[in-house]
């Protein structure tokens, strides 16, 4: 019913999350078996527009992104009942370490686009990660690293996830005229791969134009005089 887009997976694959417009109030959560067994579900539903992000499988958490008329927000809630359980405000495209301990996103609170890190834990706590802005956050599967983009420049990070959260200096990794994703509809245009070593980019199909804008004023007399007019 109605129409269903920003998939993602489970961590297990089991299930598949996803939003839908079908309630009528903006675009709601579901979720369903992707063996086609039992029934689909609903996660959340509330007159916003809420996208998922990634699912974290030992806390039964769900990392989504809420939009408003003029704001962001992202959140972490239950799975099972919808409960909030953190939320980050002027924050999107949350994603979520792989043991579900950590969330990063992007937020312009420093009045440009950085990349932070919190706990899932609700704990008062946040790291900016970037130095220089960055945008769409994505983990590296060990949680060893953390990647974002600056620009045309991919860039990573060095973490250490466990009693505590450490991190190091970003490093450009390499560089490149791809797609960014769009900060309206909260979208992230690349992955990274389970061994973190290759990168899916999307590449514009065509180069920006670069030419200059010739204006000629006066064109009228210059033809006239060029060649004479028969009427």
């Amino acid at each position: 019913e109605g129409e269903s887009g920003w998939p993602i997976w489970s961590r297990k694959g089991r299930e598949v999350v996803y939003a839908s417009n079908r309630s009528g109030t903006s675009w709601d959560i579901y979720r369903k078996s992707t063996d086609g067994t039992g029934v689909e579900a609903s996660i959340l539903v509330k007159p916003l527009l809420q996208i998922p992000h990634a699912v974290a499988t030992e806390s039964g958490l769900l990392a989504l992104t809420e939009i408003g008329p003029s704001s962001f927000h992202t959140a972490m809630i239950s799975m099972r009942d919808g409960a909030l359980k953190v939320k980050a405000k002027n924050a999107w495209t949350p994603s979520l370490s792989p043991d579900g301990r950590w969330l990063a996103y992007t937020s312009n609170d420093a009045g440009r686009y950085e990349v932070y890190v919190q706990p899932t834990s609700g704990a008062e706590a946040r790291w900016q990660i970037s130095m220089e802005g960055g945008v769409e956050p994505v983990w590296s599967a060990s949680g060893s690293e953390l990647f974002y983009r600056h620009g045309d420049q991919v860039l990573a990070v060095d973490v250490v996830t466990n009693a505590t959260f450490e991190y190091g200096k970003p490093r450009k990794l390499f560089e490149g005229r791809y797609a960014l994703g769009e900060v309206k509809d909260d979208t992230r245009a690349y992955d990274v791969a389970p061994d973190g070593k290759r990168f899916l980019m999307l590449r514009p199909e065509t180069e920006p134009s670069t030419g200059d804008l010739k204006v000629v004023v006066n064109w009228y007399d210059e033809l006239r005089r060029l060649g004479p007019t028969q009427e």
